[in-house]
């Protein structure tokens, strides 16, 4: 059963593969011209059936978050300090404190745009599921590489070309006496 639903997934990559690609690509172009908000129609979650009267989000959506946010956890796992440090000379270029919460420099933003445009490219989830583990690899090391050449190229234009996280880091008051 596992072997026929490899090759099926196998197929609907090669057949989907392109398209999935090209929505991924469209979609960072999009979020770089526009912005990502949480008001777009697209990114509110899809009405439930009429037969599921207690449900307020479909099974589709809890899915789509659920593999985003695996996959937003992958990234960070392997690109958390290329981001950190990103982050920091963007804050200096934009004159801000932080980054906006649904900015495409984030993982979770990066994941769901991924799997958004999976999902939009006829591609089945469970392949996704089949491949994650294939995907969360290499999705991380790409984004870690984007990072890692963004700080080069901004730290070479001496953006923030030192990085210091001393003001990042947050005592707590100490306990008992």
């Amino acid at each position: 059963a596992s072997a026929l639903r490899r090759r099926e997934t196998f197929e609907a990559l090669r057949k989907g593969g392109p398209a999935w690609h090209q929505a991924v690509v469209g979609a960072l172009r999009n979020a770089m011209l526009y912005g990502v908000t949480s008001s777009r129609p697209g990114d509110l979650p899809r009405q439930a059936r009429s037969d599921d009267k207690l449900s307020l989000v479909d099974d589709d959506t809890i899915e789509r978050e659920i593999l985003g946010s695996r996959l937003a956890l992958a990234i960070m796992d392997r690109a958390s300090w290329e981001f950190t440090d990103l982050r920091s000379r963007m804050a200096v270029l934009e004159r801000r404190e932080e980054l906006d919460a649904n900015d495409m420099l984030r993982a979770h933003v990066l994941a769901r745009i991924a799997v958004d445009a999976w999902c939009s490219s006829g591609l089945p989830i469970a392949g996704w599921r089949d491949l994650q583990p294939a995907l969360h690899e290499e999705m991380a090391a790409l984004v870690q590489a984007a990072y890692h050449t963004c700080n080069q190229f901004l730290a070479g234009q001496q953006v923030l070309p030192q990085v210091d996280l001393r003001p990042m880091i947050r005592r707590t008051p100490q306990g008992g006496g």
